[in-house]
């Protein structure tokens, strides 16, 4: 089932803006763009496709309404019917999108295409085990997300500090 364009809410409306838009361009060659055209294409690329994961999941975190319109019993039930994706993929896409609604910090650095759907994995499992030490307050969670998501972009070194940061929780 798919809704038209002339949706009254603004997310429907940009979702099939942006399948048109790219329609307009689906034959356009890369080949004859100058170098800084490709630079400033791939990094305009990679920012769009952060903030429309983070607009994917914002959707999916919302949408246990669409299952009871549609008679399945889960938002991975419903999308992996849908769009004919794998099941587990959905699903993890699905807890991603859960998670993001504890960890907001992480959610909005999606949506503004600072940080992609691999790092935000990450951020959300360092975060959540913390979040389940009964040890560590609050203040020190949200703190530890701030700084993740401050280091998330530099994707030499955010790897590796979080694999030394785990060495020394150990």
């Amino acid at each position: 089932m798919t809704i038209s364009d002339s949706s009254t809410h603004a997310i429907p409306r940009f979702a099939h803006a942006v399948d048109a838009a790219l329609d307009r361009v689906s034959d356009a060659s890369a080949l004859f763009m100058r170098p800084e055209e490709k630079t400033d294409a791939i990094v305009m690329l990679a920012r769009i496709e952060n903030r429309i994961a983070a607009l994917k999941l914002r959707v999916l975190a919302s949408a246990d309404d669409a299952c009871e319109a549609g008679a399945h019993r889960t938002v991975t039930d419903l999308v992996s019917q849908v769009t004919h994706e794998d099941r587990a993929r959905v699903a993890a896409e699905c807890g991603l999108a859960a998670s993001l609604e504890r960890f907001t910090i992480v959610a909005l650095a999606m949506a503004a295409g600072v940080v992609s759907v691999p790092k935000a994995r990450v951020i959300v499992a360092e975060l959540t085990d913390l979040d389940l030490d009964p040890e560590v307050p609050r203040a020190i969670v949200d703190r530890a997300e701030q700084h993740l998501v401050s280091q998330a972009p530099d994707s030499r070194t955010f790897l590796a500090r979080l694999r030394t940061s785990r060495v020394v929780k150990s």
